[in-house]
């Protein structure tokens, strides 16, 4: 099935020459509850089984879906079209800009991209994009010449920036031997028009990169990364997750897919893309809350051929769930697709739920106890329906100093090796995924 959203400006629910394509849209297919997005000139495409479906609209601040859609899908590889009409909440324009950065790395040249898009109901016009770059970063070329210069800031000048229009700027910019590994510098971005935006806040983006040497081409970073080892964040917190791809292969790549599996502690509902390096992607997110994005016909060069272009990357926001209790552990990690070759895991991102109350407490079977040279943790509970994974444990002393920590992913049963303590007294403690802590003490002979 595949069709566009468009800007029904006369209500009658079909599409009619000169009606705007809205692009950036979010929709949900129920039954099967799928959540996708219009892409490029409002268009959008997904895989139906056999059956009866109705397309929602998500909630949007400028537009609303007062017709109904519904598609009956009968018999095997057929195709349906079908265009998704859209009404005015409110007349105005609102315009937002982002910008992505694959990585900024000393003495090297990279590609990074600036986003702007008119998600409003109106056209903006005489609007003004300006890109300041930090000293130490130089912008050598743009896919869209820039029209002025002033001092590090760019300027592009848009007659008019229609509604549901979107404009990405490829930049060629180039890191000196000015700056060190591990600096943090600043890209902004900022773009204004004509009369009155509906919306100010999004007009400016700011995104600080540290700067990098050597790095790993495929993984995922989250922002912020929250406190100590185990990224604690307040409930509330917005996430940030920035996935990097890189094709290191020895020809391009037609097809990148990113599968990013969404923490249980995560609200679906707030997922919102914030910036991405190639157009024509499509998304979606199932029940089970995997995100899957699809770069079909990416031509990604290999890194031998364009080092620079040989990058991508996908940015998005999201919030946890009000429900997350403190705690609670996101993890985040991803699946990197070339072509049909095995897929790359990259790294996993932790962020932990700050306590703003008194924790659930159960205990731990620690044995054998007391110990010589290695000893084996255990929840307690593990009779119950679900068996608790005790996902990161500290050993301390009896004057409260952390001896030793672990992180565990998903084994039952911690293997902890205790040989090189001082014999003594010893706590254990723990916490699973949904913010349980475990104790317990042990002797070490």
């Amino acid at each position: 099935m595949s069709g566009f959203a468009f800007s029904d400006d006369n209500g009658n629910c079909i599409w009619d020459e000169g009606e705007a394509k809205i692009e950036g849209v979010s929709f949900t297919i129920t039954p099967g509850e799928t959540r996708f997005a219009s892409g490029v000139d409002g268009t959008y495409s997904q895989r139906l089984a056999a059956g009866n479906y109705s397309i929602l609209m998500d909630s949007h601040e400028y537009w609303e879906m007062v017709c109904q859609v519904n598609v009956s899908v009968t018999g095997t590889n057929n195709n349906y079209n079908q265009n998704l009409p859209l009404r005015k909440k409110q007349n105005g324009y609102d315009l937002q800009v982002t910008s992505g950065v694959t990585a900024w790395r000393r003495g090297f040249a990279n590609e990074s991209v600036v986003q702007a898009s008119n998600t409003g109901t109106s056209d903006a016009i005489n609007a003004k994009i300006e890109v300041t770059y930090p000293d130490g970063v130089d912008l050598k070329s743009a896919s869209i010449p820039w029209d002025e210069v002033i001092g590090n800031t760019y300027i592009w000048y848009i007659d008019t920036f229609k509604t549901g229009e979107s404009l990405t700027i490829y930049l060629q910019d180039s890191v000196t031997t000015d700056v060190s590994i591990n600096d943090e510098l600043t890209l902004s971005s900022n773009i204004i028009a004509d009369g009155t935006d509906v919306k100010m806040s999004n007009n400016t983006y700011a995104q600080t990169v540290v700067i990098v040497g050597a790095i790993d081409p495929n993984d995922i970073l989250v922002t912020p990364k929250g406190k100590g080892s185990q990224g604690f964040i307040d409930g509330n917190q917005l996430l940030r997750y920035h996935i990097r791809f890189q094709n290191v292969g020895t020809y391009k790549a037609s097809r990148v897919v990113l599968e990013n599996k969404l923490s249980q502690f995560l609200d679906i509902a707030t997922f919102r893309i914030e910036s991405v390096s190639h157009p024509g992607f499509s998304y979606v997110i199932n029940q089970d809350g995997l995100l899957t994005v699809k770069f079909n016909q990416i031509e990604l060069p290999d890194s031998t051929t364009n080092e620079v272009a040989s990058h991508g990357f996908f940015i998005y926001t999201i919030v946890p769930k009000k429900t997350a209790k403190g705690g609670s552990r996101i993890e985040n990690n991803v699946f990197i697709t070339f072509d049909y070759e095995d897929p790359l895991l990259s790294n996993t991102v932790v962020n932990t739920i700050r306590y703003t109350g008194k924790p659930e407490v159960s205990d731990m079977i620690i044995f054998p106890n007391p110990a010589v040279s290695d000893i084996s943790v255990i929840a307690d509970n593990i009779t119950s329906d679900k068996a608790p994974v005790i996902r990161s444990l500290r050993i301390l002393s009896t004057d409260g100093r952390v001896i030793r920590e672990i992180s565990n992913s998903e084994e039952l049963l911690i293997q902890v090796q205790v040989s090189d303590l001082a014999p003594g007294l010893y706590s254990v403690l723990g916490s699973d995924e949904g913010g349980t802590i475990y104790q317990g003490k042990f002797i070490k002979l």
